[in-house]
C-alpha cells in the first residue's frame, strides 16, 4: 500500500468515527478499533471493543452530538503502523422531546481540541490502535 492510500484509509477512519458515534452505532463504531484498541477521552478511558461499546452505550438517548473533523494529518507511515492528528469541533446538546430529525438550538461548540491517533494495519484494513482526545476548549 502506498503513502497516499494509507493517508486516505486513515482519514476515512476518522470520518467513519464521527458518523458512527454521532448516530450511536456503537457496535460498528467499536469495529474501527483493534480488538484491544484504546479510546482515551477526558474522564473515560476504554480499552477493548467491549469496553468501548459498554461505556458509550451509557450515553443518554436524548443527547445530540456532532463531531466535525479538520486538519487531519497522517504521518510516521510504516508498512503496518502510522500516527496522526485530527482537529475536532464537537457540538453537544440535550434534546428531550425533540424529534430525531428536528434541529436543536445550541450556543456553540461543546469541545474544541484534537485527537492523537495511532493506527495499525490488521487483517487487510487500517484500524485505530489508540485514539486520545486532547480538549483545548470546552463548555
Amino acid at each position: 500500500m502506498n503513502r497516499v492510500d494509507i493517508e486516505r484509509a486513515c482519514t476515512r477512519l476518522s470520518l467513519s468515527y464521527a458518523r458512527l458515534v454521532d448516530t450511536a452505532n456503537f457496535e460498528s463504531f467499536s469495529m474501527l478499533f483493534c480488538d484491544d484498541g484504546i479510546l482515551d477521552l477526558p474522564g473515560r478511558y476504554m480499552a477493548g471493543r467491549k469496553a468501548i461499546v459498554e461505556t458509550l452505550s451509557q450515553r443518554p438517548r436524548d443527547v445530540r452530538i456532532m463531531h466535525v473533523f479538520s486538519n487531519i494529518l497522517i504521518e510516521n507511515i510504516q508498512d503496518d503502523r502510522c500516527s496522526g492528528i485530527a482537529y475536532l469541533t464537537a457540538y453537544r446538546q440535550n434534546a428531550p422531546g425533540v424529534g430525531e430529525h428536528e434541529p436543536v438550538k445550541i450556543e456553540g461548540p461543546s469541545t474544541v481540541g484534537y485527537y492523537e491517533d495511532e493506527f495499525e494495519f490488521h487483517c487487510g484494513t487500517w484500524l485505530f490502535r489508540k485514539r486520545k482526545l486532547n480538549a483545548v476548549f470546552y463548555i
